[in-house]
């Protein structure tokens, strides 16, 4: 039996999703994308006024994480770069990174690959 790989998660290399808008603003940044996927179909069947577009704004850490997001970094270089560029306490930089980078993945807004 093959032995499933630990994977470690600053290793992992974030991306943007191709369906997902980027917009820069001078407050921060915003996220819009589309419900396509099948449980919004039902979402939508259901609630017909649910909106098919949804925009999440993001203050400017929020943007700077987003911009770092190209699938050339992994989360410890964005990480790194988070605490040289904002100067944070490094823990707190990488905890809210973490908690960021996990909520982004399960929103389906970035993919991550492996370093």
């Amino acid at each position: 039996m093959k032995k499933k790989k630990d994977l470690n998660m600053l290793e992992m290399i974030p991306r943007l999703k191709e369906t997902i808008e980027f917009h820069k603003t001078a407050t921060g940044g915003m996220l819009q994308f589309t419900r396509n996927g099948r449980w919004d179909s039902i979402l939508h069947w259901v609630f017909p006024q649910a909106p098919q577009i949804l925009t999440r704004k993001l203050d400017h850490e929020g943007t700077r994480v987003i911009e770092l997001c190209d699938g050339t970094r992994t989360i410890q270089e964005i990480g790194q770069t988070m605490f040289l560029e904002f100067g944070h306490k490094e823990d707190e930089v990488y905890a809210r990174l973490a908690q960021f980078m996990t909520m982004l993945y399960r929103s389906g807004i970035i993919v991550l690959k492996e370093k």
